[in-house]
């Protein structure tokens, strides 16, 4: 609601905002996981895949003005058709990488 509306008196309708945002609290908790010790260093680098990954989810979502509720209402087959999708070509592409990389160390191979 604006300021203007507010000295004038108007009501406010609706919810008002959290004081934090839950990315915040999200946010947080990472780091006090992190700084704890608990997460093993191997662990970190798929950690860093998955942040990545979020991160542009996260962007995209925003820019797309995406409303989660009303995705996840009756669109069920349509995110299980974009998660197979998804794997599918992630699967593709650990399948081309692990070929590419198979001829490396061997006399002869690619180099």
């Amino acid at each position: 609601m604006s300021v203007r509306k507010q000295m004038a008196g108007g009501e406010t309708t609706g919810r008002r905002p959290p004081v934090v945002p839950l990315f915040v609290l999200g946010f947080l908790a990472c780091v006090a996981l992190r700084s704890t010790g608990v997460v093993p260093a191997a662990a970190l680098g798929a950690v860093s895949q998955v942040q990545a990954a979020a991160l542009a989810a996260a962007l995209f979502g925003m820019g797309a003005s995406v409303q989660v509720r009303a995705l996840c209402r009756g669109t069920g087959r349509l995110l299980v058709v974009s998660a197979a999708s998804t794997l599918l070509v992630v699967g593709l592409a650990l399948v081309a990488s692990w070929s590419c990389s198979e001829g490396r160390g061997h006399p002869g191979g690619m180099t």
